[in-house]
């Protein structure tokens, strides 16, 4: 967590012990620990990376090594070109195997 959102996490705890003590009620505390959960967001951990970004982390490394004179805007592109070739080639390959079969 960076300062602001420790310090902000902080104060929330403090507040929803505040609210429990004095016997407040419990809407008051379900919206502080609503807003708790809305500030830390969920992580990242939850979601695997997509085929697009395990693509991209390899290609980019790839690219980097191949040309480290380009700037990463270029390489970028480079590396989005590449991914419609593949994706157009993957495509490409279940129909011309439909195509032998048939």
């Amino acid at each position: 967590m960076r300062g602001k959102t420790k310090r902000m996490h902080a104060l929330l705890e403090q507040a929803i012990t505040a609210i429990q003590s004095d016997g407040a009620d419990a809407a008051a505390i379900k919206y502080i620990r609503d807003a708790q959960r809305l500030m830390e967001g969920p992580a990242r951990s939850d979601k695997p990376p997509s085929a697009y970004n395990v693509f991209v982390k390899k290609t980019m490394q790839d690219l980097k090594a191949e040309n480290p004179q380009l700037s990463n805007r270029e390489r970028m592109v480079m590396c989005a070109t590449r991914w419609r070739e593949e994706k157009a080639r993957q495509q490409q390959q279940p129909q011309e195997m439909h195509a032998t079969t048939a």
